[in-house]
């Protein structure tokens, strides 16, 4: 199964939010394990999965819905 594949099973797909159902940091942020023994934000895999690119530096996945669990409605932004 590929990364984009595993990521992808554990996401409930709403009408509205798509809500990431696997681990999750104490304040509700998803939680993906890559592979290589490293937690990396849900919300930040989900980005880089959509735009098939890598976040930029410096830059921030931010929430437009105020939900931690949420991998669909991401931009980017700053602080």
């Amino acid at each position: 199964m590929t990364l984009q594949q595993r990521f992808w099973t554990k996401v409930k797909k709403t009408a509205g939010c798509w809500l990431w159902m696997a681990a999750k940091t104490r304040s509700g942020y998803g939680k993906f394990s890559s592979g290589h023994s490293r937690w990396v934000g849900a919300h930040r895999v989900a980005w880089e999965l959509r735009h098939r690119r890598k976040i930029p530096k410096g830059k921030l996945v931010r929430h437009d819905c105020d939900r931690p669990a949420c991998v669909r409605h991401l931009r980017l932004g700053t602080t």
